[in-house]
Protein backbone atom coordinates (compact mmCIF):
# COMPACT_ATOMS: atom_id res chain seq x y z
CA UNK A 1 0.00 0.00 0.00
CA UNK A 2 1.41 3.53 -0.59
CA UNK A 3 1.55 6.27 2.42
CA UNK A 4 2.76 9.31 1.36
CA UNK A 5 5.56 10.42 3.44
CA UNK A 6 4.91 11.53 7.19
CA UNK A 7 4.81 14.96 8.19
CA UNK A 8 2.59 15.95 11.26
CA UNK A 9 2.48 13.09 13.62
CA UNK A 10 -0.97 11.77 12.88
CA UNK A 11 0.54 10.67 9.45
CA UNK A 12 3.29 8.72 11.64
CA UNK A 13 -0.10 6.62 12.96
CA UNK A 14 -1.36 6.50 9.79
CA UNK A 15 1.63 4.62 8.12
CA UNK A 16 1.57 2.33 11.45
CA UNK A 17 -2.30 1.77 10.62
CA UNK A 18 -1.49 0.11 6.69
CA UNK A 19 1.60 -1.81 7.66
CA UNK A 20 -0.40 -3.58 10.38
CA UNK A 21 -4.59 -3.15 10.34
CA UNK A 22 -5.84 -2.91 13.93
CA UNK A 23 -7.75 -5.83 13.20
CA UNK A 24 -4.64 -7.53 12.18
CA UNK A 25 -3.87 -10.72 15.41
CA UNK A 26 -0.14 -10.42 15.15
CA UNK A 27 -1.24 -6.36 16.48
CA UNK A 28 -3.68 -7.60 19.16
CA UNK A 29 -1.12 -9.77 20.44
CA UNK A 30 1.67 -7.14 20.78
CA UNK A 31 -0.85 -4.18 21.90
CA UNK A 32 -0.89 -7.33 25.14
CA UNK A 33 0.30 -5.58 28.37
CA UNK A 34 2.15 -7.60 30.61
CA UNK A 35 2.94 -5.57 33.77
CA UNK A 36 5.37 -8.22 35.34
CA UNK A 37 8.02 -7.43 32.97
CA UNK A 38 7.73 -3.59 33.79
CA UNK A 39 7.93 -4.22 37.42
CA UNK A 40 10.74 -6.51 36.57
CA UNK A 41 12.66 -3.92 34.60
CA UNK A 42 11.34 -1.13 37.36
CA UNK A 43 12.89 -3.61 40.87
CA UNK A 44 15.92 -4.08 38.96
CA UNK A 45 16.85 -0.60 38.40
CA UNK A 46 16.15 0.30 42.15
CA UNK A 47 18.44 -2.81 43.12
CA UNK A 48 21.37 -1.83 41.04
CA UNK A 49 20.67 1.75 42.85
CA UNK A 50 20.64 -0.04 46.52
CA UNK A 51 23.88 -1.68 45.46
CA UNK A 52 25.99 1.32 44.64
CA UNK A 53 25.39 3.12 47.73
CA UNK A 54 25.98 -0.49 49.51
CA UNK A 55 29.50 -0.02 47.87
CA UNK A 56 30.20 3.34 48.96
CA UNK A 57 29.20 2.14 52.51
CA UNK A 58 31.32 -0.89 52.10
CA UNK A 59 34.49 0.60 50.34
CA UNK A 60 34.71 4.07 50.88
CA UNK A 61 36.78 5.29 48.25
CA UNK A 62 37.49 7.31 45.05
CA UNK A 63 36.43 4.93 42.50
CA UNK A 64 33.49 3.91 44.05
CA UNK A 65 32.05 7.04 44.55
CA UNK A 66 33.06 7.73 41.00
CA UNK A 67 31.32 4.70 40.03
CA UNK A 68 28.24 4.74 42.43
CA UNK A 69 27.79 8.47 40.80
CA UNK A 70 27.86 7.23 37.10
CA UNK A 71 25.42 4.09 37.94
CA UNK A 72 22.81 5.65 40.21
CA UNK A 73 23.01 8.05 37.53
CA UNK A 74 22.37 5.65 34.69
CA UNK A 75 19.68 3.87 36.25
CA UNK A 76 18.09 7.22 37.22
CA UNK A 77 17.96 7.46 33.53
CA UNK A 78 16.47 4.40 32.93
CA UNK A 79 13.72 4.95 35.72
CA UNK A 80 12.80 7.90 33.85
CA UNK A 81 12.57 6.16 30.26
CA UNK A 82 9.98 3.85 31.87
CA UNK A 83 7.96 7.21 33.11
CA UNK A 84 7.35 7.48 29.28
CA UNK A 85 5.93 3.80 29.26
CA UNK A 86 3.32 5.70 31.93
CA UNK A 87 2.82 8.53 29.79
CA UNK A 88 1.61 6.13 27.07
CA UNK A 89 -0.57 3.61 29.49
CA UNK A 90 1.52 0.70 28.63
CA UNK A 91 2.84 -0.84 31.63
CA UNK A 92 -0.40 -1.77 33.05
CA UNK A 93 -3.80 -2.99 31.28
CA UNK A 94 -5.51 -0.97 34.66
CA UNK A 95 -5.16 3.24 33.84
CA UNK A 96 -5.25 3.65 37.93
CA UNK A 97 -2.80 0.88 38.63
CA UNK A 98 -0.17 2.38 35.58
CA UNK A 99 -0.91 5.81 36.88
CA UNK A 100 -0.01 4.73 40.41
CA UNK A 101 3.07 2.87 39.70
CA UNK A 102 3.92 5.29 37.48
CA UNK A 103 3.84 8.24 40.03
CA UNK A 104 5.10 6.33 43.12
CA UNK A 105 8.11 4.40 41.75
CA UNK A 106 9.06 6.13 38.54
CA UNK A 107 8.11 10.16 38.31
CA UNK A 108 8.29 11.38 41.90
CA UNK A 109 11.67 9.88 42.66
CA UNK A 110 13.69 11.25 39.67
CA UNK A 111 11.30 14.56 39.68
CA UNK A 112 9.46 13.94 36.17
CA UNK A 113 5.92 16.33 36.50
CA UNK A 114 3.39 13.06 35.43
CA UNK A 115 0.33 15.23 34.35
CA UNK A 116 2.42 17.86 32.53
CA UNK A 117 4.46 15.22 30.73
CA UNK A 118 1.66 13.18 29.54
CA UNK A 119 -0.06 16.47 27.98
CA UNK A 120 3.65 17.37 26.45
CA UNK A 121 4.47 13.89 24.85
CA UNK A 122 1.13 13.13 23.47
CA UNK A 123 0.89 16.93 21.81
CA UNK A 124 4.32 15.89 20.77
CA UNK A 125 3.18 12.67 18.59
CA UNK A 126 -0.01 14.30 17.73
CA UNK A 127 1.72 17.62 16.18
CA UNK A 128 5.55 15.64 15.05
CA UNK A 129 7.05 17.60 12.43
CA UNK A 130 5.05 20.84 13.02
CA UNK A 131 5.89 23.96 14.35
CA UNK A 132 3.56 23.84 17.17
CA UNK A 133 5.00 20.05 18.40
CA UNK A 134 6.28 20.96 21.84
CA UNK A 135 9.53 19.52 21.38
CA UNK A 136 10.17 20.74 18.30
CA UNK A 137 12.83 23.20 19.53
CA UNK A 138 15.08 20.02 20.26
CA UNK A 139 15.61 19.02 16.94
CA UNK A 140 15.29 21.67 14.50
CA UNK A 141 18.68 22.98 12.88
CA UNK A 142 17.89 26.68 12.82
CA UNK A 143 19.67 27.46 15.89
CA UNK A 144 21.68 24.71 15.72
CA UNK A 145 23.79 25.91 12.50
CA UNK A 146 26.89 26.34 13.95
CA UNK A 147 29.43 24.11 15.71
CA UNK A 148 29.67 26.61 18.29
CA UNK A 149 25.68 26.87 18.85
CA UNK A 150 25.75 23.21 18.31
CA UNK A 151 27.94 22.37 20.97
CA UNK A 152 26.61 24.82 23.08
CA UNK A 153 23.27 22.93 22.80
CA UNK A 154 25.00 19.49 23.91
CA UNK A 155 25.83 21.00 27.31
CA UNK A 156 22.35 21.13 27.93
CA UNK A 157 22.73 24.81 28.99
CA UNK A 158 20.57 25.95 26.29
CA UNK A 159 17.98 23.88 27.51
CA UNK A 160 17.86 24.35 31.42
CA UNK A 161 15.59 27.71 31.62
CA UNK A 162 12.89 25.91 29.95
CA UNK A 163 13.25 22.91 31.64
CA UNK A 164 13.04 24.92 34.67
CA UNK A 165 10.06 26.93 34.17
CA UNK A 166 8.42 23.33 32.94
CA UNK A 167 9.39 21.93 36.53
CA UNK A 168 7.78 24.90 38.74
CA UNK A 169 5.23 25.63 36.30
CA UNK A 170 3.99 22.52 34.67
CA UNK A 171 5.15 24.28 30.64
CA UNK A 172 7.92 25.24 29.24
CA UNK A 173 6.91 28.24 27.39
CA UNK A 174 6.98 31.79 29.43
CA UNK A 175 3.81 32.53 32.05
CA UNK A 176 2.69 35.26 33.55
CA UNK A 177 3.89 35.84 36.53
CA UNK A 178 2.07 34.86 39.43
CA UNK A 179 1.62 36.14 43.70
CA UNK A 180 4.69 34.48 45.58
CA UNK A 181 1.99 32.52 47.45
CA UNK A 182 -0.09 31.42 44.98
CA UNK A 183 2.78 30.21 42.58
CA UNK A 184 3.95 28.15 45.85
CA UNK A 185 0.50 26.63 46.39
CA UNK A 186 0.57 25.84 42.40
CA UNK A 187 3.61 23.86 42.93
CA UNK A 188 2.91 21.95 45.59
CA UNK A 189 -0.51 20.40 44.38
CA UNK A 190 1.54 19.43 40.94
CA UNK A 191 4.62 18.35 42.51
CA UNK A 192 3.28 16.88 46.00
CA UNK A 193 4.08 13.51 45.35
CA UNK A 194 7.97 14.15 43.94
CA UNK A 195 8.50 16.43 47.37
CA UNK A 196 7.19 13.59 49.11
CA UNK A 197 9.71 11.54 47.44
CA UNK A 198 12.61 13.40 47.86
CA UNK A 199 12.15 13.30 51.41
CA UNK A 200 11.68 9.99 52.06
CA UNK A 201 15.16 9.37 49.92
CA UNK A 202 16.68 11.99 51.96
CA UNK A 203 15.96 10.51 54.76
CA UNK A 204 17.10 6.93 53.63
CA UNK A 205 20.17 7.89 52.58
CA UNK A 206 20.50 10.38 55.33
CA UNK A 207 20.49 7.48 57.87
CA UNK A 208 23.16 5.55 56.82
CA UNK A 209 25.41 8.35 55.15
CA UNK A 210 26.33 12.38 55.67
CA UNK A 211 23.15 14.30 54.31
CA UNK A 212 25.25 15.50 51.93
CA UNK A 213 25.55 11.77 50.27
CA UNK A 214 22.05 13.05 49.10
CA UNK A 215 22.91 16.06 47.15
CA UNK A 216 25.73 14.09 46.26
CA UNK A 217 24.62 11.16 44.63
CA UNK A 218 21.29 11.33 44.06
CA UNK A 219 20.90 14.83 43.00
CA UNK A 220 24.06 15.50 40.98
CA UNK A 221 24.00 13.06 38.70
CA UNK A 222 20.72 14.02 37.31
CA UNK A 223 21.60 16.79 35.02
CA UNK A 224 24.92 15.18 33.49
CA UNK A 225 23.80 11.21 33.17
CA UNK A 226 19.12 12.00 32.86
CA UNK A 227 18.65 15.87 31.61
CA UNK A 228 21.65 15.89 28.80
CA UNK A 229 21.59 12.16 27.75
CA UNK A 230 17.80 12.75 27.02
CA UNK A 231 17.50 16.14 25.63
CA UNK A 232 20.67 14.82 23.22
CA UNK A 233 18.73 11.13 22.24
CA UNK A 234 15.57 13.29 21.99
CA UNK A 235 17.46 15.71 19.42
CA UNK A 236 18.72 12.07 17.35
CA UNK A 237 15.61 10.69 17.12
CA UNK A 238 13.97 13.75 14.70
CA UNK A 239 17.11 16.01 13.22
CA UNK A 240 18.30 16.43 10.06
CA UNK A 241 21.24 18.28 9.35
CA UNK A 242 19.25 20.35 6.90
CA UNK A 243 18.07 23.93 6.41
CA UNK A 244 15.77 25.60 5.97
CA UNK A 245 13.76 23.10 8.51
CA UNK A 246 10.61 22.55 6.41
CA UNK A 247 12.72 20.83 3.97
CA UNK A 248 13.32 18.20 6.61
CA UNK A 249 10.27 18.10 7.88
CA UNK A 250 8.73 14.87 5.66
CA UNK A 251 12.13 13.33 7.13
CA UNK A 252 11.49 13.15 10.62
CA UNK A 253 10.55 9.43 11.12
CA UNK A 254 13.67 7.95 12.32
CA UNK A 255 15.18 4.67 14.42
CA UNK A 256 18.58 3.57 15.77
CA UNK A 257 20.29 0.24 15.72
CA UNK A 258 23.42 0.67 18.37
CA UNK A 259 25.44 -1.39 20.07
CA UNK A 260 24.92 -2.47 24.07
CA UNK A 261 26.76 0.94 25.56
CA UNK A 262 25.02 3.20 23.93
CA UNK A 263 21.70 1.54 24.54
CA UNK A 264 22.39 1.51 28.16
CA UNK A 265 23.59 5.36 28.11
CA UNK A 266 20.50 6.80 25.84
CA UNK A 267 18.32 4.31 24.98
CA UNK A 268 17.26 2.06 27.93
CA UNK A 269 14.11 -0.50 27.47
CA UNK A 270 14.38 -0.31 23.89
CA UNK A 271 13.68 3.37 23.24
CA UNK A 272 16.10 3.19 20.41
CA UNK A 273 13.29 1.82 18.28
CA UNK A 274 11.74 5.36 18.01
CA UNK A 275 9.87 5.14 14.52
CA UNK A 276 8.30 1.72 15.65
CA UNK A 277 7.57 3.82 18.39
CA UNK A 278 5.99 6.44 16.68
CA UNK A 279 3.61 4.60 14.48
CA UNK A 280 2.52 1.77 16.81
CA UNK A 281 2.56 3.96 20.32
CA UNK A 282 0.37 1.76 21.83
CA UNK A 283 2.39 -1.17 21.79
CA UNK A 284 4.65 -2.16 25.29
CA UNK A 285 8.42 -1.10 24.80
CA UNK A 286 9.66 -5.32 25.00
CA UNK A 287 7.35 -5.79 21.78
CA UNK A 288 8.85 -2.69 19.97
CA UNK A 289 11.60 -5.46 18.70
CA UNK A 290 8.97 -7.71 17.16
CA UNK A 291 7.80 -4.67 15.24
CA UNK A 292 10.87 -3.49 13.60
CA UNK A 293 11.35 -5.90 10.78
CA UNK A 294 8.24 -4.29 9.28
CA UNK A 295 10.35 -1.32 8.53
CA UNK A 296 12.74 -3.03 6.63
CA UNK A 297 13.46 -0.87 3.45
CA UNK A 298 10.50 1.69 4.18
CA UNK A 299 11.14 4.56 2.78
CA UNK A 300 9.04 6.64 5.21
CA UNK A 301 11.63 5.65 7.90
CA UNK A 302 15.08 6.32 8.26
CA UNK A 303 17.67 3.58 10.18
CA UNK A 304 20.94 4.94 11.69
CA UNK A 305 23.63 3.10 13.63
CA UNK A 306 24.60 4.77 16.22
CA UNK A 307 23.67 7.80 18.36
CA UNK A 308 27.39 9.34 18.97
CA UNK A 309 27.67 8.22 14.95
CA UNK A 310 25.16 10.72 14.33
CA UNK A 311 26.04 13.60 16.11
CA UNK A 312 29.71 13.36 14.99
CA UNK A 313 27.97 13.32 11.53
CA UNK A 314 25.86 16.42 12.46
CA UNK A 315 28.70 18.48 13.67
CA UNK A 316 31.03 17.57 10.73
CA UNK A 317 28.58 19.44 8.44
CA UNK A 318 28.13 22.21 10.42
CA UNK A 319 27.95 25.41 9.19
CA UNK A 320 24.55 24.73 7.82
CA UNK A 321 23.60 27.15 4.95
CA UNK A 322 20.07 26.97 3.58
Amino acid sequence: MSVRPPGPGRDAEALGRALLPPGDPRLRALVHRRPGIAARDTAVSWAVIALAFVLLARVPTWWSAVLAFLVIGNRQYALSVLTHEGDHRTLFASRGANDLFCQALLCAPVGVDFHGERVNHGRHHLLLARDDDPDRYLYVAADKRTRGQFVLFLTGLTMFPRALRKAFRGTGQPAPAKPLGEALASFVRRRGGTLVAQALLFAAIASRFPAWYYAAFWLAPVYPLVFVPHKVRMFCEHAQPVLPDEAADGRRLVTYTPGFVERLLFSPYHLNLHAEHHLWPFVPYYNLPKLHALLAARPEVEVRRSYVGFVVKYFMKLPLAA
